[in-house]
């Protein structure tokens, strides 16, 4: 994936070391991703029209997802926020303890998330309104009832 920047507004998808997070809190964890709500030290670079150059917004709010991936799959997914996303994704970055590379997206974007990937799977949900996807639900309907209150207990717990 090659930086295509062809105006000075066009957003700037960069490198973020992890260590500029602060305030790190989890939001939701699911099997492949994990959604997270920081403070960036830095902040992201927009272009300042009046003075013709890029100015950083220090100490912004965003959002963190992280994707239990392979490099190629996570780099395949990041590529996809890049182009269907309705929100800005400011570059990526990756846990020091985990090496789980994580996106840096806009401030929000986790609640949308939820509201419409499965945090098991990764996949768009069939029914948002029941939180129903293909994939699970097929794993579901494939367990016994012995595992399924195996799962519910272990959620229980």
């Amino acid at each position: 994936m090659q930086l295509n920047i062809k105006y000075p507004t066009d957003l700037i998808f960069e490198w973020i070391p992890y260590n500029l997070f602060s305030n790190i809190t989890k939001i939701s964890e699911g099997n492949v991703v994990i959604l997270y709500s920081v403070k960036w030290k830095d902040g992201s670079l927009y272009w300042d029209k009046e003075n013709r150059k890029y100015i950083r917004k220090f100490d912004k709010m965003v959002d963190l997802i992280c994707l239990n991936y392979s490099t190629n799959v996570f780099l395949n997914k990041a590529k996809e926020y890049l182009i269907d996303n309705n929100f800005e994704t400011y570059g990526i970055s990756q846990n020091p303890k985990t090496k789980d590379y994580i996106l840096v997206l806009q401030n929000g974007y986790c609640m949308k998330y939820g509201k419409t990937y499965c945090l098991n799977c990764n996949e768009k949900y069939t029914n948002a309104r029941y939180k129903w996807c293909k994939q699970c639900l097929i794993s579901d309907l494939n367990l016994s009832k012995n595992e399924k209150l195996i799962v519910l207990f272990k959620k229980c717990n």
